[in-house]
C-alpha cells in the first residue's frame, strides 16, 4: 500500500448494499465488452470497484479491502521466481488503492517435484477458506487442485501447451468455469529461430511432460521442424524418485544431435542449471532454450522469448484485475504470445561453434560474454608499470642517457694520462748492409713507451662540463618521457574503464526500452490498444540499439589504445579495475578539496602551491633550464678555445740497430726523454667568432624557449585547476540530478505499467534518467583526467612513488593543507 496523499481517498462500506452495484457492474462489464473500447472498460471496471467497495462512503480512512493469493507450484526453479514476483509486483500496480493484495505466506505451496506432495498441498489449499485466488505454477498443480475440488478461481501458469495437456476443450476454453491459463504458441517460432540461428541437421530435444500430452506436443513439434528440414530426436529422463533427470536425459542425446531444444527447466534451481549448460555448451552442442534470458544468463546460446517475463506477467495480472471485478475465469483470454525478440549468449555461442552475423546480432539482446579466467586482470598502477617496462619509445630514451653518460666519461678521460707503446722489428736484405757505411745488422729492433698527460687545458675542462649539461639534458628529457608515457597510460586507463561503464549504462538503458516494449506489446495484445505505443517503443529499441553499437565501437578504440601502450596485441581482451574511482571515491575527494576549490582566495593559494612544485619537478622546465646552462657551458668552450693549454710529455726507449764489436764498440741501446709542452693557438681563420655569434643567438633561443615553458606551466596549472573545480563541481550537481530523475523515473515507471502515464512521459524520464547518469559519469572521469593532468604538469611521477596518481595528489594536497594550518 501506498502512503500519503492516497490515504485520504480510502472509504468504507457495509456489504449488505453491495448487490445493487455488483449488478450495475455485470451489466455495464457485459455491455462493454461489446460497445467500449477494451483499456476504457478496464478503467470503468476498475472506477466501479473502488465505488463498489466504497459504497457506504463514511470515513475516509478505513482499511482497504484484501484480496489474498495462494500458490501452487510442482517445484521451486528459476522461471516460477520471476515470473511469480512480477506478477505480483505488476498486479498491486494495476488494482485500485481501494483493494490490498495480499500473498498468503502459508498459502504459498511448492512440491519439490513429488507428484504425491503436489497432491496433497493442493487439498490444504482447498481447506484455506480466506484464499480468494491460487496461482498454479508449472506440471500437475491446476490439475491437483482441480482433483482437491478447490472451487475458487485458479490462474494457470507456466505450461508448455494447456490444450495437449487437456486444460482446454475442443473450443479452446477452460474445461471448468474457475480456471484461466496462458497459453504460449512457441514452438513455430522457436523452430524457425532454431533454423535461421543454429541450422541443425538433428535438433534434440529434452521434454518433461505433465500428463499423456507428450506424444501430441512432439508429433506437432516433428511436424514444424520437418518443415524446415531438421529432424528431431526426443528424451526424458528420470530419477529414482520420479523427478525430471536432464542430465539423464541428455546422456541418452551425447554424440547424435546437433543441437539441444530445452523446455522448461523443471527441477533444476540455479547451480544445477548451469552445470548442465556448460557441460553440453562444453561438447559443442548450442543450447536453445523455450523460456528466456534467465537461461540464456546461465549459458544457453540463445532463446526466442521476453527479455523478462514482463508481458507474461501483465497478461496474467490484467486477467486476475477483471476476476477481482467479478468476471469468471474461463471466459478471460488464453492464448498470448511472447514479444518478439532473441537473446543471444556470445560466449555460449562461440564456445559452441555457432557463427552469427552481425546483422542478427545488432537485432538480439546480447548476453555480454564474461571474461575468462586467463584474461589478464589490471589496476592503474600495474598498467602504468608495464607500459614503462614494455615501451619502446621509452626504452629508447634510457638509451640515450646511457650514451649522454658515456660521453661525459670520455670528455672526462681527456684529462686522463695517455699511455701507449711500440716494438718493431726488421729485417734488412744484403744489399742494404753493403751500402752502408757502418756495420748494422741484418735484423734490428726498436721499442718504445710514451706518456702523455694534460696538465691544463680549458676546453677540455669546457669539454667535460658540457657532456654534464647535455647528460643533464636527457636525464630531464627521459624524466618528461616518463611523465609523459604515464600521463597517456593513466588517460587511456580511464578511457578505457568509463566507456565500459558507459557501455553498461546504454545497455541498461536499452533492456529497459525492452521491459517497456514488451509492456506496451501486451496492453496491445490484451485489448487492442496501444498499438501506437508498440511502434514508438520499437523505433526507441532500434535508436538504443545504434547508440549501443556506438559505445562498444568507443570501448573497442578505447582497448586498442590501452593494449598499445601496455606493448600487447591490440585486440586482446583485458579487465581493468575501477575500484580507485567509483561514485563514492569521487563523492569522497570532493567533499576533501571542495573549502580549496570553492573560494578564490583558496584556489590562488592552491595554485601557487603547484607552481612551486613545478619548479622543481616539472621535467620540461628542468629540461630547459639544462639546455640554457648546455648553450652556456658551448660558449665558454668557445671562448676557452684561445686558452693556452700546458701537456707533459714522457719516453723511454730502446733500440739495437748496430752490430756490437766488443771491446771496441757497443751501442748504447736505451734513451728517454721528458718535455713540456704549452700550446697557444693565434689564428684559426675566424671560424671561432662565427661559431661564438651563433652560440649566443641559440642561448638567447633556449633562454625564450625556457620562459615560454614556464609560462606554459603556469596556464596548464591554472587550467587544470579550473578544468577540475569544475568537474567537481559539475559532479556533485549531476549526482544529486541523477537521484532526482531515478526519483523521478521511478514514479513514472511505476504509473505507466499501472497504465495511469503516458509513453511521452515515460519516454522523457527515461531519456533524461539516461542524460543525467552519462553527464555524471562524463564528470566524474572528467575530474579524475584533470586531476591525473595536474599531476603529470607539476612532475610528480605516481609510479616512482608506487602509487596512483590519485592517492600522490592528495597526498601532496594534504601536506599543503596540513603546513597552511
Amino acid at each position: 500500500m501506498t502512503d500519503g496523499p492516497h490515504e485520504a481517498n480510502k472509504i468504507s462500506f457495509n456489504r449488505r448494499d453491495l448487490f445493487p452495484i455488483i449488478v450495475a457492474v455485470f451489466l455495464l462489464s457485459i455491455y462493454s465488452e461489446a460497445t467500449m473500447a477494451n483499456k476504457f472498460r478496464r478503467l470503468m471496471i476498475a472506477l466501479l470497484m473502488t465505488a463498489t467497495l466504497g459504497t457506504a462512503a463514511k470515513a475516509a480512512d478505513a482499511p482497504p479491502r484484501q484480496f489474498r493469493i495462494g500458490f501452487l507450484e510442482a517445484g521451486e526453479c528459476i522461471g516460477h521466481a520471476i515470473l511469480g514476483n512480477e506478477y505480483l509486483r505488476q498486479l498491486r500496480a494495476l488494482v485500485p488503492d481501494s483493494i490490498e493484495i495480499v500473498s498468503v505466506p502459508y498459502a504459498y505451496k511448492s512440491a519439490g517435484w513429488k507428484r504425491d506432495t503436489c497432491r496433497a498441498m493442493a487439498a490444504e489449499l482447498a481447506t484455506i477458506p480466506e484464499l480468494d485466488l491460487v496461482v498454479a505454477m508449472g506440471p500437475w498443480a491446476i490439475e491437483d487442485l482441480l482433483e482437491a475440488g478447490f472451487k475458487r478461481p485458479i490462474v494457470g501458469m507456466y505450461r508448455v501447451d494447456p490444450y495437449a495437456e487437456g486444460l482446454l476443450d475442443s473450443a479452446y476454453r477452460p474445461r471448468v468455469a474457475n480456471l484461466t491459463v496462458h497459453a504460449r504458441p512457441k514452438i513455430e517460432s522457436d523452430m524457425a529461430a532454431i533454423k535461421e540461428i543454429i541450422n541443425p541437421s538433428r535438433l534434440g530435444v529434452i521434454y518433461f511432460h505433465s500428463g499423456d500430452e507428450r506424444k501430441t506436443v512432439l508429433e506437432h513439434m516433428r511436424q514444424v521442424a520437418g518443415n524446415l528440414g531438421m529432424e528431431i530426436v526426443a528424451t526424458e529422463g528420470y530419477d529414482m524418485h520420479g523427478t525430471f533427470a536432464f542430465f539423464k536425459a541428455y546422456k541418452a542425446l551425447r554424440g547424435s544431435v546437433d543441437a539441444l531444444y530445452v523446455l522448461p527447466f523443471w527441477g533444476m534451481d540455479a547451480t544445477k542449471t548451469s552445470e548442465f549448460l556448460n557441460m553440453v555448451i562444453s561438447d559443442r552442442v548450442p543450447v536453445f532454450s523455450w523460456e528466456g534470458r534467465h537461461i540464456v544468463d546461465r549459458g544457453a546460446v540463445a532463446s526466442n522469448a521476453g527479455y523478462t517475463m514482463v508481458a507474461e506477467a501483465l497478461f496474467n495480472a490484467e486477467k486476475t484485475v477483471r476476476i477481482i471485478a467479478g468476471e469468471t475465469p474461463a471466459d478471460l483470454p488464453i492464448f498470448f504470445a511472447d514479444p518478439p525478440g532473441l537473446i543471444v549468449n556470445s560466449a555460449s555461442a562461440r564456445q559452441s561453434g555457432v557463427s552469427m552475423s552481425n546483422l542478427l546480432l545488432a537485432e538480439a539482446q546480447v548476453v555480454k560474454a564474461p571474461l575468462g579466467e586467463d584474461v589478464i586482470r589490471f589496476d592503474l598502477k600495474q598498467a602504468v608499470g608495464q607500459s614503462l617496462e614494455q615501451s619502446p619509445g621509452f626504452l629508447a630514451r634510457y638509451e640515450s642517457v646511457e650514451a649522454a653518460s658515456q660521453a661525459v666519461g670520455t670528455a672526462r678521460s681527456a684529462y686522463l694520462p695517455q699511455l701507449g707503446a711500440d716494438f718493431s722489428a726488421t729485417h734488412f736484405d744484403d744489399n742494404t748492409v753493403a751500402n752502408s757505411r757502418h756495420e748494422i745488422d741484418q735484423d734490428r729492433y726498436a721499442g718504445r713507451i710514451l706518456l702523455r698527460q694534460k696538465l691544463f687545458s680549458m676546453e677540455t675542462i669546457r669539454n667535460i662540463r658540457s657532456a654534464k649539461q647535455r647528460q643533464d639534458v636527457e636525464t630531464s628529457d627521459l624524466r618528461k618521457a616518463r611523465l609523459d608515457l604515464e600521463l597517456a597510460t593513466e588517460v587511456a586507463y580511464l578511457d578505457y574503464i568509463s566507456a565500459g561503464e558507459r557501455l553498461d549504462l546504454i545497455l541498461e538503458h536499452r533492456d529497459q526500452t525492452d521491459r517497456y516494449f514488451e509492456y506496451a506489446w501486451a496492453r496491445f495484445r490484451i485489448d487492442s490498444t496501444g498499438e501506437a505505443d508498440v511502434v514508438r517503443w520499437e523505433q526507441e529499441r532500434n535508436s538504443a540499439t545504434a547508440n549501443v553499437a556506438l559505445a562498444e565501437r568507443t570501448l573497442d578504440v578505447a582497448r586498442v589504445t590501452l593494449n598499445a601502450l601496455l606493448n600487447r596485441p591490440t585486440d586482446e581482451p583485458l579487465a581493468a579495475s575501477a575500484e580507485p574511482f567509483n561514485p563514492d571515491r569521487a563523492g569522497f575527494d570532493y567533499t576533501e578539496m571542495r573549502q580549496s576549490m570553492l573560494y578564490p582566495t583558496e584556489r590562488a593559494r592552491m595554485e601557487e602551491f603547484l607552481l612551486q612544485e613545478a619548479h622543481g619537478n616539472n621535467p620540461a622546465l628542468n629540461a630547459m633550464v639544462s639546455r640554457v646552462k648546455l648553450r652556456e657551458s658551448l660558449l665558454a668552450r668557445n671562448k676557452a678555445r684561445f686558452y693556452p693549454s700546458l701537456e707533459l710529455e714522457a719516453a723511454f726507449n730502446t733500440i739495437d740497430e748496430l752490430q756490437d764489436q766488443p771491446p771496441d764498440f757497443s751501442e748504447e741501446a736505451t734513451t728517454w726523454y721528458v718535455k713540456g709542452i704549452i700550446s697557444l693557438p693565434l689564428f684559426q681563420g675566424g671560424e671561432r667568432f662565427r661559431n661564438r655569434d651563433r652560440l649566443k643567438a641559440e642561448l638567447n633561443e633556449i633562454e625564450f624557449q625556457r620562459d615560454d615553458v614556464f609560462l606554459g606551466v603556469a596556464r596548464d596549472i591554472g587550467a587544470g585547476v579550473a578544468e577540475l573545480t569544475a568537474q567537481a563541481w559539475s559532479l556533485h550537481r549531476f549526482s544529486r540530478s541523477d537521484e532526482l530523475s531515478a526519483r523521478q523515473l521511478a514514479m513514472v515507471a511505476t504509473d505507466y505499467e499501472a497504465d495511469r502515464a503516458s509513453l511521452v512521459e515515460v519516454l522523457d524520464a527515461r531519456r533524461n534518467h539516461l542524460e543525467t547518469r552519462l553527464q555524471t559519469l562524463d564528470a566524474r572521469y572528467g575530474f579524475y583526467r584533470a586531476m591525473a593532468g595536474i599531476v603529470h604538469t607539476v612532475g610528480w611521477s605516481a609510479d616512482e612513488a608506487g602509487d596512483d596518481f590519485r592517492t600522490v595528489f592528495l597526498e601532496r594536497w594534504r601536506e599543503f593543507a596540513q603546513a597552511k594550518k
